[in-house]
């Protein structure tokens, strides 16, 4: 049996209350910095925000190359991108400590990444099996039977989670993508409407209506929902601004508006090719 994080700690991570879980972390680990598995919690939860430098400065306090910085190690490269090197960590793990579920949840998201669904549904059932109550295990494998084209498993796996945990964003926008996928688009926004109702503040759901809006023609709705999402998220995700900007660039015809969503996109970091190529047409 491995040491688990603090049931407080874990149960707010499950709800994807990450800030929380993380000043619960840090007072665990103020009292007792030799407690390895909530040190790596702690960086998974950094990594979850997307704080790699807080993570990669929390992985200076573990005192030896223990399997639990191996996994917090893998757990900071699959964050930057950095699969071969996660997978690196991660077989070192296997070979120290083959029954702890955290590596097989970190090959299984790896698994994820690089399309492999087949091998995806085995190494996250080989973690779930130890970790029933970990829906975000559930919406893995939600997300590898998607992957695999099998909507139906995916669905009802996602409506699980939701059944029990409703104050939680990502399932809803999980299965308004299956509903959007078999072309159920009314379906999808009806969803995300729902999840918006338990998750006012979640950016992403907004964002999402706004996607499923565009996909129908309904173009002003779709900015004002891009717009929400941008106010919500403080500025992300800025896909929204690009989006904005394609409205307005190949559906409105109003260069002016344009053009503003897209220096506003490349301004906050954006790198989409395509845009750059449109302003270049905008600016001759």
């Amino acid at each position: 049996m491995y040491p688990a994080s603090p049931k407080l700690a874990a149960a707010l991570a499950y709800d994807y209350k990450f800030d929380e879980a993380k000043g619960f972390l840090e007072t665990v680990i103020a009292r007792n910095p030799g407690n390895e598995s909530a040190l790596y919690n702690l960086i998974s939860v950094c990594c979850e925000l997307g704080d790699v430098k807080n993570a990669r400065k929390s992985l200076k306090m573990f005192k030896n190359n223990s399997e639990w910085m191996q996994l917090s190690q893998g757990r900071i490269y699959e964050t930057e991108g950095n699969l071969n090197a996660a997978w690196i960590a991660y077989k070192v793990v296997m070979k120290l400590s083959p029954a702890n579920p955290n590596v097989h949840a970190g090959f299984g998201r790896l698994m994820l990444k690089q399309k492999e669904y087949d091998s995806a549904v085995v190494y996250i059932s080989n973690a779930a099996a130890t970790d029933s109550l970990n829906m975000e295990l559930q919406l893995l494998q939600g997300q590898a039977f998607e992957g695999m084209g099998d909507l139906k498993s995916a669905y009802q796996l996602y409506s699980e989670v939701e059944a029990r945990y409703h104050e939680h964003g990502k399932v809803y926008a999980l299965m308004a993508s299956v509903r959007s996928k078999e072309g159920n688009h009314p379906e999808a926004i009806k969803i995300l409407e729902k999840g918006i109702r338990f998750c006012p503040k979640d950016y992403d759901l907004y964002y999402q209506i706004g996607h499923q809006l565009e996909l129908t023609d309904q173009y002003e709705p779709a900015i004002e929902a891009y717009q929400t999402a941008l106010k919500k998220g403080r500025g992300i995700p800025i896909e929204a601004l690009r989006n904005i900007g394609n409205i307005y660039y190949d559906k409105l015809i109003n260069s002016k508006k344009a053009k503003e969503f897209y220096k506003k996109y490349l301004k906050a970091g954006g790198k989409d090719e395509e845009v750059a190529i449109a302003m270049k047409k905008l600016e001759n």
